[in-house]
């Protein structure tokens, strides 16, 4: 790859991969997950780490990125960091049925031999468009 976290100074990828990390959405994303405090209960139930990769420096992130065996967010600028992983990692991207793009971030997952899974949520009517139950 062009660029990985392995070629960044200052960050260790010692440790092998053991996290199961859920990418929050930021408070002002556009496309909102609904239930998505259901959604994080559930996750921190099966041993999950609630991550705001915004609220990250860059090393914090790459570093994350590494120690991290699983990872699921919904379709966002959150998941380029999946170009810091490790070769062992298992991608879950949430999709709202309104914004379909599995070509982004499974593109990026096949070229670095990452296992990926996409899930199509569900949209109530009542929404706006790109939010996702």
């Amino acid at each position: 790859m062009f660029l990985s976290g392995k070629n960044l100074s200052n960050v260790s990828d010692a440790l092998p991969p053991s996290k199961k990390l859920y990418f929050k959405r930021g408070k002002s994303a556009e496309r909102k997950i609904l239930n998505e405090d259901s959604l994080i209960t559930k996750l921190q139930n099966i041993g999950f780490e609630i991550v705001d990769p915004g609220g990250l420096s860059i090393y914090e992130q790459i570093a994350l990125m590494q120690q991290a065996k699983i990872i699921i967010g919904a379709h966002g600028a959150a998941l380029s960091n999946l170009l810091f992983s490790g070769d062992n990692l298992t991608v879950i991207e949430l999709f709202s049925p309104d914004y379909f793009r599995a070509d982004c971030y499974y593109t990026l997952s096949s070229l670095k031999k990452l296992d990926y899974w996409y899930i199509i949520g569900d949209k109530p009517n009542d929404v706006n468009w790109g939010d996702i139950v």
